[in-house]
């Protein structure tokens, strides 16, 4: 019995998911491409558009979700979000705590060439290019000056650590923001 409504949520879960996409995504995805560049990262349209996405996929998958000190994030200065990235939901839990507030995405360059995450990449967060020392310190600083300038907040995902020992280690179970 438990297996049985465990399947019935997965395949609801899987449909309003959809939904969402079809629903949000999708006129997410037409902002993108018709906004003019210079326009992309101030348009409240697509902001809100993507709160109301980051909702919407957390209450669609059914997960009882605790925020703790979620009151501390200032909602009037720019604010940088760090996460160890472990999961698909991530995005959408530290999306949503931008509050629909402007923001960018800090992605390592290779990601771009994915074929659906690449769009929305290509045009709404710095590619860091870890190719050479050079090329990565010339896209933190076009981050940095974003942020200075625009106010916005920057989001970020690890993808675990470098260590002196050359393996991998586990994950940190938290995560945090700074300003």
């Amino acid at each position: 019995m438990k297996y049985l409504l465990s399947l019935i949520y997965s395949i609801i879960a899987y449909i309003l998911t959809g939904l969402v996409f079809l629903i949000i995504g999708i006129p997410i995805l037409v902002l993108l491409f018709i906004v003019p560049e210079h326009r992309r990262y101030d348009n409240r349209v697509y902001f809100w558009l993507t709160h109301q996405f980051y909702f919407w996929i957390l209450k669609a998958v059914f997960l009882p979700i605790t925020y703790v000190g979620k009151h501390n994030i200032p909602r009037d200065q720019a604010v940088i979000f760090v996460a160890n990235h472990q999961s698909l939901l991530d995005i959408p839990l530290l999306g949503y705590f931008a509050h629909g507030h402007h923001h960018i995405w800090l992605a390592w360059f290779a990601l771009a060439r994915n074929p659906f995450l690449g769009v929305v990449l290509r045009r709404m967060a710095v590619l860091v290019d870890t190719t050479t020392p050079q090329r990565a310190a010339r896209n933190l600083i076009q981050v940095i000056n974003h942020i200075k300038n625009n106010n916005h907040h920057v989001i970020i995902f690890l993808e675990g650590g470098k260590f002196s020992d050359g393996s991998v280690h586990d994950f940190f179970f938290w995560f945090c923001y700074t300003s």
